[in-house]
């Protein structure tokens, strides 16, 4: 038996992620139930999940966008309904991020 501890690497053209940072998860129930809730509204199926104790990067399931400006389209939507709780970066078809409102104050007031 391998003692290796990388097994696979996977490479993946024209992903879609979507990071998501909130100090609002750590330690908190139902965080993530709302977000994902908000992808199931939409019809978005999200490809694969990744996880901190304040950060949630996934990527959307490519077959289910058929071009850059659906893409857009339905990152929009995303953005809206996270914007209900959470800061949101400009939109780019290649990564959004998001920040918890608390956080957003805290680095950005002036």
């Amino acid at each position: 038996m391998s003692k290796a501890l990388l097994t696979s690497i996977v490479l993946k053209s024209n992903i879609t992620m979507l990071d998501i940072v909130s100090t609002r998860m750590l330690g908190q129930y139902g965080f993530l139930a709302k977000v994902f809730s908000i992808f199931e509204d939409l019809g978005i199926s999200v490809d694969s999940v990744a996880t901190s104790e304040v950060s949630v990067s996934l990527t959307l399931d490519p077959s289910k966008l058929w071009s850059r400006e659906l893409i857009q389209q339905e990152l929009d939507h995303v953005v809206e309904e996270l914007e209900k709780d959470c800061c949101c970066s400009s939109p780019s078809t290649q990564v959004h991020n998001i920040i918890d409102r608390e956080c957003a104050e805290v680095f950005f007031d002036t």
